[in-house]
């Protein structure tokens, strides 16, 4: 069973999809990338749902320009998705202070997770899909492309000068080496825009991290692949 949500955030709120399971004592938290929205992570909605698992999929404000949570591509950077993700969990808390909850995302949305995840003690399990660390590195050259001009080019899409000046001050690897979270890392070996070498330099760094190379590039959203992914994610669940 899906209900639509509107949860409040600092920001605004935000518009996501509940996939309701038996089991009330836990919840996964899933983000999108850059550009994209909940919807293409469906699958994972489903099939957690299907194991029992609580899930919550959503659109970041300005996430993308389509998102149901309004908003400016132009006005979102790595720190108001920060915001809004941890505003979603204590949301969530608020509701069921009992519960645990695991965060997790792809892409962009993996990034973002990690940063909460590093920032809180209340976490109970971190699922990264072809997270992009590399995001504190492409700004820095990024910003030597576009100086400070307010706006700027990224894989067709137009973003703020501030998107780069906030991932320019995050260090992602210093933020994640002390975070004590279980941590399930799923990478593509065929990643073109996030090569595999940053998911393996995390991999190194968190204290207990299982990395899972597939063979794909960056997106996995459906097929055998998507099916085997949610199966490793079922697995790391309930060892957690």
């Amino acid at each position: 069973m899906t209900t639509t949500l509107a949860i409040p955030t600092r920001n605004g709120e935000v518009v996501g999809t509940f996939y309701s399971a038996e089991n009330n004592n836990l919840l996964v938290i899933l983000c999108h990338g850059l550009g994209s929205s909940a919807s293409l992570l469906s699958n994972y909605g489903v099939d957690l749902s299907n194991n029992n698992y609580n899930v919550f999929t959503f659109d970041f404000i300005g996430g993308s320009d389509f998102s149901l949570s309004g908003g400016s591509m132009k006005e979102m950077t790595v720190k108001t998705e920060i915001a809004e993700l941890n505003d979603v969990i204590d949301h969530f808390y608020s509701k069921n202070p009992q519960q645990k909850i695991i965060i997790g995302g792809e892409s962009q949305g993996g990034y973002v997770a990690a940063m909460v995840s590093a920032q809180r003690n209340d976490i109970t399990g971190l699922i990264l899909l072809y997270q992009a660390f590399l995001i504190q590195d492409s700004a820095k050259e990024l910003l030597k492309q576009y100086g400070s001009a307010p706006t700027f080019q990224l894989m067709g899409m137009t973003l703020g000068h501030q998107y780069l000046t906030d991932a320019v001050s995050i260090d992602p690897f210093q933020k994640i080496k002390n975070d004590q979270t279980p941590v399930l890392l799923i990478h593509g070996s065929l990643d073109r825009i996030v090569p595999i070498s940053y998911a393996k330099r995390a991999a190194k760094l968190y204290p207990n991290c299982e990395l899972v190379m597939v063979k794909a590039g960056h997106g996995i959203y459906g097929g055998r692949t998507q099916a085997d992914v949610s199966q490793k994610i079922v697995e790391f669940l309930k060892r957690i």
